[in-house]
């Protein structure tokens, strides 16, 4: 894992918006992007931005269902019978 607080990690993705915001209508006006391209892209990082921001809405989810995959079957008393 990261060691990059996921708020920072959703921060950076916003920033990085909001930066192309800026950025791609003029590449697009120059020619040097197409408009479907920039679309395609900004609906990527609006993806990621999402996918980050459920897992920190979702982190103790996340955690119980990491808690029980890695607790043994039976509580963890070992040995086979």
């Amino acid at each position: 894992m990261s060691g990059v607080h996921i708020q920072l990690q959703i921060d950076e993705l916003n920033r990085e918006l909001g930066m192309r915001a800026g950025v791609y209508p003029k590449l697009v006006s120059q020619g040097k992007l197409r408009q479907a391209e920039a679309n395609e892209a900004n609906a990527r990082l609006r993806a990621a931005i999402d996918t980050l921001t459920w897992c920190r809405d979702n982190r103790d989810l996340i955690a119980e269902v990491k808690r029980k995959r890695d607790t043994p079957v039976g509580g963890g008393e070992g040995g086979a019978a």
